[in-house]
């Protein structure tokens, strides 16, 4: 890439520029759940243990070929961490939790 320039414009794989012209992100469809749990369990560094709860499944793809997984899941129903961070109190949570994702 060079100096001054981004990725949206285009990247290196292996040493040759590539275009993001092609690239599409799009919820899997009927039919490809199967191949997406099997290579998240294959690829991702956590495995594939399940999405809790609603979920959004989606492929980006670059030229027709799957690049990339992303899946969100519904929120924990409790974490400390994330309520002191957010500045929740109790009566917040319980109002606010659907508005959280987990990725």
């Amino acid at each position: 890439m060079r100096a001054g320039s981004s990725c949206e414009e285009s990247c290196s794989r292996e040493g040759a520029a590539i275009s993001l012209d092609s690239l599409a992100v799009r919820p899997i469809v009927y039919g490809e759940r199967k191949q997406w749990d099997e290579l998240m369990a294959k690829h991702h560094y956590l495995g594939l243990k399940g999405i809790v709860g609603e979920t959004m499944r989606y492929v980006a793809l670059l030229d027709g070929k799957w690049v990339a997984l992303l899946g969100w899941g519904a929120a924990a129903f409790k974490s400390a961490h994330r309520e002191r961070w957010i500045g929740w109190d109790a009566s917040l949570q319980w109002g606010r939790l659907k508005l959280i994702a987990n990725n």
